[in-house]
């Protein structure tokens, strides 16, 4: 997932352009090519999910020859099942081509809500969920463009209908921060339910299979510094969700592995806070 304050550069990561592939692309990529079975055949199946105003809704439906600038009124609003953790009947496109997969995803990206605000003239108002499948495997990744983290005053939006509208984009955000603090203190109760943005992702937390890959957009004008800090400093909490899946083992000692995670863990710490330092003196 890409996370990081509006204009910061979130869907550029993971979109894009002809000239640099994003991260759709390369991951596209990678698992064509390491994902047959075993002939050197892979397929895949992608879905592209939009949560808006804590609806999800299915970017995919009727896309063929569907115009780009259609409302959500014309989209097909997506049930959850199993818990709210899976999307119902969503549709998806399938092949084996990596440039013709991500362009068409790319396609049906430039129709997600989109807003102009003080901090960036096309503000992504909702989070972008693209789900990747591979059946010969059972393998499953997904990459979530989520939407700015921005506050209503540094996003000028008055009014009390543009007022409750972002603080429903922040719902997503806000929930995913509790659930990686809670998952960080080892709570027995972790709020996956709060959003349907973490009730989409709880798999990927509550697997012990699975990985989860955080980047942090940030942006380099030094009028955003504090929200370069706030980045790096969820960034840097959001690592300890591991870190507390490793804190303990049936003898109650730790592995040397986990010593050297724990150890390289710190030395990192120490790193952001020194860059934090640096950030301030040249303010």
């Amino acid at each position: 997932m890409v996370y990081g304050p509006t204009g910061s550069g979130k869907s550029h990561t993971m979109f894009g352009s002809d000239e640099q592939p994003g991260v759709v692309y390369r991951a596209l990529t990678d698992v064509l090519e390491g994902g047959g079975d075993g002939d050197g055949e892979s397929l895949v199946r992608v879905s592209v999910l939009e949560i808006y105003n804590e609806q999800v809704y299915d970017l995919l439906a009727g896309s063929g020859g569907a115009n780009p600038k259609v409302t959500l009124m014309h989209y097909v609003q997506v049930r959850l099942e199993l818990m709210g953790t899976r999307a119902k009947n969503a549709t998806y496109i399938s092949g084996n081509e990596a440039g013709k997969l991500s362009r068409e995803v790319a396609e049906v990206e430039k129709r997600r809500a989109v807003k102009g605000t003080s901090c960036n003239a096309r503000s992504s108002r909702s989070h972008c969920m693209i789900v990747l499948d591979v059946p010969s495997v059972g393998g499953r990744l997904m990459l979530v463009d989520m939407a700015g983290s921005e506050n209503i005053e540094a996003a000028g939006q008055t009014g009390h209908e543009a007022k409750s509208e972002t603080g429903r984009i922040n719902q997503g955000n806000t929930t995913l921060k509790r659930v990686v603090e809670s998952i960080a203190n080892g709570d027995s109760h972790v709020p996956f339910r709060d959003s349907k943005l973490t009730m989409l992702l709880r798999d990927s937390f509550d697997d012990e299979g699975s990985k989860i890959l955080m980047i942090l957009c940030a942006s380099p004008d030094p009028k955003d510094l504090h929200k370069t800090i706030s980045t790096l400093e969820y960034g840097a909490r959001a690592k300890c969700t591991r870190a507390a899946a490793h804190a303990s083992t049936p003898s109650g000692k730790i592995s040397s592995k986990d010593a050297r995670y724990e150890m390289r863990l710190k030395d990192e710490e120490i790193a952001r806070l020194r860059m934090k330092v640096r950030l301030m003196e040249a303010a």
